[in-house]
């Protein structure tokens, strides 16, 4: 009952990868006595990645030191759960990802991917609702596929859900349909289109706008009838019928961080920690001489 007690911060996020060898690191914590627990998973209807564990542990990184060789045959996506015994708005944990090749002994850093246990805005939060034609309403969980490629089928509307949208941050979409000659708007959590009048989508658009809109960004891909996937990512999507009458028959969306705030919040972290590596400002006294003072 202690466990169940404790109070567990914990936070979701999703990472794209290329097809290639990495190794994945847990490289610091802001915590020296609890370390947030990082637990790795493919992505949902994602088999392309395989995950190789030290021998002895699981797919969780523990603390920091920990390491998971990731091996991606194709493009995909790892998501990512971070969970916290405690709460605290400075926490942030790194996790670097780093290129294998063949070619150099040493491991190329790929990128440092920061994650604060305050984040608000939580990418797996948003779920999507759509209207598909003699099916009814279906739903999906942010990176999930409604109908799609491997079961094409006309969607007529769809709403999208986002309980924890941070503030200063709002969603669009537009829908349209050639065959009903309509073009319906809505916000988050507000249905676009039609249900029961067999007018497919014929065209999608979405955006985000408000004052920290720049901090995220859209990450979707769609499927009409008789194309290929059409993928596309920015604050602003648009997809459309190849000739502007071929029904939607597939959707998958996602919120994502976008990779200037992600680089933005590396560079501070980074920052932060050379600055607890060198407790020791230097100034120029008055008589032209240089002192050391300890920071604390």
């Amino acid at each position: 009952m202690a466990d169940l007690a404790r109070s567990l911060s914990e936070r979701h996020h999703a990472l794209d990868v290329a097809a290639g060898l990495y190794l994945l690191r847990y490289v610091g914590a802001p915590f020296a006595s609890t370390h947030p627990r990082i637990t790795v998973n493919q992505h949902p209807h994602n088999r392309e990645i395989t995950l190789v564990p030290q021998p002895g542990c699981s797919d969780t990184l523990e603390a920091p030191g920990d390491c998971i060789v990731v091996r991606a045959n194709a493009s995909g996506s790892l998501s990512f759960v971070v969970a916290c015994d405690r709460r605290d708005s400075e926490a942030e944990v790194e996790v670097r990802l780093e290129h294998l090749s063949s070619r150099s002994k040493q491991a190329k850093s790929a990128f440092a991917m920061p994650v604060s246990l305050s984040e608000r805005a939580d990418s797996h939060d948003i779920r999507v609702l759509a209207h598909v034609s003699q099916r009814g309403d279906i739903s999906a969980s942010a990176g999930e596929w409604i109908c799609g490629p491997n079961l094409p089928l006309p969607i007529e509307g769809i709403e999208i859900r986002w309980p924890s949208m941070p503030a200063g941050v709002q969603l669009h979409y537009s829908a349209a349909s050639a065959r009903l000659g309509i073009k319906r708007e809505a916000t988050a959590g507000r249905f676009a289109g039609t249900r029961g009048k067999a007018g497919s989508l014929t065209a999608l658009d979405l955006s985000l706008s408000g004052p920290n809109s720049a901090r995220y960004e859209l990450s979707g891909q769609a499927v009409f009838l008789g194309s290929g996937i059409i993928t596309r990512t920015g604050r602003k999507l648009s997809f459309a019928a190849p000739s502007g009458r071929e029904p939607l028959v597939g959707l998958r969306l996602e919120v994502k961080a976008s990779q200037a705030n992600v680089l933005e919040q590396a560079t501070s972290l980074h920052h932060r920690q050379q600055r607890q590596a060198n407790p020791v400002r230097v100034y120029r006294s008055a008589a032209g001489s240089m002192a050391a003072v300890n920071q604390a």
